[in-house]
């Protein structure tokens, strides 16, 4: 019996399963984008070293919507000690709402007090990335974005763009230390019985997906100076990497 579950959720384009295959080591679940939806269609797992690793699909398809429900919930109710890790997109300043929905479907269907998660924002660009690194403002309204719903963490993870995962399907790279002892050491632990976990909603996930990107919206319009100056460094840095690629095509 493995030690430790290591649950992975997100909805399509966030890179989890290539970064379940990096943690691993080896090629073990299909990676990938397929007409705009994640290529994971049911509960998926992968025990090794005492973790088993487990892989489930998205909510945010409506077309597998409640399929995906089940899969998720039959995945929590694997009895023991879970490391749950949430993956949410950050595109174009903003954190995108489906993702934050399904840190609130999920988390509303496991009955236990307290309930304590990890969040990864993966594959954002480098700039972006020296930019919350330095953990000034822009840092601090990103994690308020995340953290905008009925439940909140501390245990927050950036990953910045891997050049050799960009557009490949089912590679395998070795990831940063830094990211590895995150989910290894730093990721907080539940203990969840069967019991403890009832089915997740999947026909409200649109409707609830909605209302949190009012809300994240609101927040951002408070924070409008915040945001501007984010988006605003975001298109500089798009600007002057074309003006370069231009430069060398012209220059040779």
């Amino acid at each position: 019996m493995a030690k430790e579950n290591r649950l992975f959720l997100s909805n399509p384009g966030t890179g989890k399963s290539t970064l379940i295959n990096c943690l691993i080591g080896t090629f073990v679940f299909q990676s990938g984008v397929q007409r705009g939806d994640g290529l994971t269609r049911t509960f998926q797992r992968f025990e090794t070293n005492g973790v088993t690793y487990m892989d489930t699909p998205g909510l945010a398809n409506k077309t597998f919507n409640e399929s995906a429900a089940q899969e998720i919930t039959t995945a929590l109710k694997q009895s023991g000690f879970f490391k749950l890790f949430f993956m949410v997109r950050f595109q174009n300043g903003r954190v995108v709402a489906e993702d934050l929905s399904t840190i609130e479907s999920v988390l509303d269907s496991i009955e236990i007090p307290d309930v304590v998660y990890s969040v990864i924002v993966n594959n954002i660009s480098k700039e972006m990335y020296e930019t919350i690194s330095s953990r000034g403002s822009e840092f601090d309204a990103v994690v308020a974005l995340i953290n905008s719903g009925r439940y909140s963490t501390r245990n927050i993870c950036f990953i910045p763009t891997i050049d050799e995962l960009t557009d490949k399907a089912n590679k395998v790279v070795e990831l940063p230390p830094r990211v590895v002892n995150f989910i290894e050491l730093g990721a907080p632990v539940n203990c969840i019985f069967q019991s403890e976990v009832k089915a997740i909603e999947g026909k409200d996930f649109q409707q609830q997906t909605e209302k949190i990107q009012e809300n994240l919206e609101e927040i951002r319009r408070g924070n409008a100076e915040v945001y501007e100056k984010m988006v605003g460094s975001l298109l500089l840095h798009f600007v002057l990497s074309r003006r370069e690629q231009i430069d060398q095509l012209i220059l040779g």
